[in-house]
């Protein structure tokens, strides 16, 4: 018998304990995005019109065992949505089955949840193709859903560079009268900032 029950999205209280569940899974995997709690909360405000678009697995003790999301169909043009060239119609990103610990069991329970309640949840809505990325390094999640019969579209590079850190300064001091007008100058000299006057400020 399972440790676990599946349910789907309740309230906004589900983002913190995903978000924790979802540092723990990722945190050995390469170059895995960090996200963050109001990224998550974000994603999850649809959820509340289609709560079966996020299925949680909860422990007997109301923890996070896992869990796995999809979101709403979008018409996918290659204008607007890159790779690959040719449009794919309506799209569906569909989410990996998230576990901490890791738990293969549950992982295909998720998924098979998912792939279920995925035609419920988004009846009114055209469905043609489920997507997904990683990252060719994620070699286990690749397998996971290969052997469900998904394939790859595109194989596409990422470009970077090396981002400029910027610190604050150690010391922050208060600001006095006689100061606005050179603020406002400052602010009158850069192309990027909201010109400002020194009796607005």
């Amino acid at each position: 018998m399972p440790d676990w029950t599946i349910r789907p999205f309740r309230s906004m209280a589900d983002a913190a304990p995903q978000y924790a569940l979802w540092l723990e899974a990722t945190a050995h995997l390469p170059r895995a995005w960090r996200s963050c709690l109001r990224n998550v909360e974000h994603q999850l405000a649809q959820a509340a019109a289609a709560p079966g678009c996020r299925l949680y697995a909860e422990r007997p003790d109301g923890s996070l065992a896992g869990y796995i999301g999809a979101h709403p169909p979008f018409e996918w043009s290659p204008a607007a949505h890159g790779p690959p060239s040719e449009p794919l119609g309506w799209a569906i990103p569909f989410g990996f089955p998230w576990t901490f610990p890791r738990d293969p069991t549950l992982e295909a329970v998720l998924y098979d949840e998912m792939a279920r309640s995925i035609p419920e949840t988004f009846a009114a809505s055209r469905r043609d193709i489920y997507i997904q990325r990683f990252r060719e390094t994620w070699t286990e999640h690749i397998g996971f859903l290969t052997a469900r019969g998904w394939r790859q579209l595109k194989r596409v590079p990422l470009l970077g560079d090396a981002a400029e850190v910027r610190r604050a300064p150690p010391e922050l001091s208060p600001v006095h009268m006689s100061e606005l007008q050179s603020i406002a100058d400052l602010a009158a000299s850069d192309p990027t900032a909201t010109d400002v006057t020194a009796e607005q400020l």
